[in-house]
């Protein structure tokens, strides 16, 4: 068996050690079709031990180093990562760098807090975003509409900022409860506002709609009509948004005055233009065409170089309009016994003339008078 394992093992050729007594029992060129004869070799001791020395070969070329044996790869070593849940390169972690951050939505509302977590793909109940200032309440989220209700709606950090719902205020001046003027858009009430603007004069807190309508020349209930069914003195009577007592009672001019000028707003009336003229002749004559009638024209402060027709003032206003009588001998004002400094209306003609401001009457025609509310 071992003659056969050699003999395979080295071509046909048998060596043997390096012993010169040996070499001439070597059997060359041994065909391997042909019987050997194993007792020549066994008698040579060629099947004893061998040497130490490993046999040469000098046909054929040294024996090259055996490699290191490397070790083969692993099955996993160049497998592409993907985001599956798996350590899909085997490098001990899984979807390195592939995950996406998503953020809980715990009210529905399409937008998250600041609790997160990492995963391939949007779980339910989560989104993409933490942009949520209060993820308790759907209403609330960035695009959400801001509303009058003490809450940061929108998430601006701010609240109530510009709501889609705001209240409109008007200034309540006169703290009346009723206000005027443009409205002032907020949530809440500001100082000194009210939720109306029907207030017809925010200055004077007796003026608004509904109080009890005096007489005193005010609208004070607002409807738009001056002391209509107060209970003034005089019979009243209204003329382009004016109110007029027409008073039949005789009176000097000075206690006239006062008497008109104790019911509110109201004065001796002034006459602006020939419009107003004509409508108070029509009214006198209505009144009491009997009558003369005083008016809140006068000249007490004139001097004599001024007399008579100088330094004539209405008590209200600065109207210019006049109608004196025109027609000589009694051309007016003329100042008879350089007293007459108060004027009247004559219902007879609708001229004016003056007369003593002390006098009720004159030659019996007795004097009562006519207020005007704000002249």
């Amino acid at each position: 068996m071992l003659f056969a394992i050699i003999f395979a093992c080295t071509g046909g050729k048998i060596y043997l050690p390096e012993d010169d007594d040996l070499k001439a029992n070597v059997v060359e060129d041994v065909d391997t079709d042909e019987d050997v004869d194993l007792s020549v070799i066994e008698d040579s001791g060629a099947l004893d031990e061998p040497s130490s020395e490993p046999a040469s070969n000098p046909e054929e070329p040294a024996e090259e180093p055996a490699e290191e044996p490397t070790s083969e790869p692993s099955d996993t070593e160049d497998t592409e990562e993907i985001c599956d849940g798996i350590d899909n390169n085997g490098d001990g972690q899984v979807d390195e760098g592939l995950t996406t951050v998503f953020y809980l939505d715990a009210d529905g509302d399409g937008f998250g807090d600041s609790q997160f977590i990492e995963a391939c793909s949007l779980p339910q109940g989560y989104v993409s975003n933490a942009l949520d200032c209060d993820d308790s309440n759907m209403n609330i989220h960035p695009d959400a509409d801001e509303v009058c209700n003490d809450l940061d709606d929108d998430c601006n950090s701010q609240i109530d900022d510009n709501p889609i719902d705001p209240g409109a205020w008007y200034h309540d001046a006169d703290g009346d409860g009723f206000g005027s003027g443009s409205a002032i858009w907020a949530c809440d009430a500001p100082a000194q506002s009210a939720v109306n603007d029907t207030d017809c004069d925010d200055l004077n807190a007796d003026t608004y709609p509904g109080a009890t309508e005096e007489c005193d020349g005010l609208d004070n209930n607002c409807d738009g009509a001056i002391d209509d069914n107060a209970n003034c003195p005089c019979a009243i009577e209204t003329h382009n948004n004016h109110s007029y007592l027409f008073c039949k009672t005789v009176k000097n001019w000075h206690d006239a005055k006062s008497f008109c000028e104790s019911y509110g707003s109201y004065t001796l009336v002034v006459i602006n233009d020939i419009n107003e003229q004509s409508w108070l002749w029509g009214q006198v004559i209505q009144h009491s065409a009997a009558h003369w009638w005083w008016l809140g024209y006068h000249n007490q402060n004139a001097t004599s170089a001024q007399e008579p027709s100088g330094n004539w003032e209405w008590l209200v206003g600065n109207s210019s309009y006049t109608n004196w009588y025109p027609y000589y001998p009694y051309v007016q004002p003329d100042d008879t016994n350089n007293d007459e400094d108060c004027a009247h209306i004559d219902p007879a003609h609708g001229h004016w003339n003056d007369l003593d401001c002390d006098s009720s009457q004159w030659y019996g025609n007795q004097l009562y008078f006519v207020c005007e509310s704000s002249p």
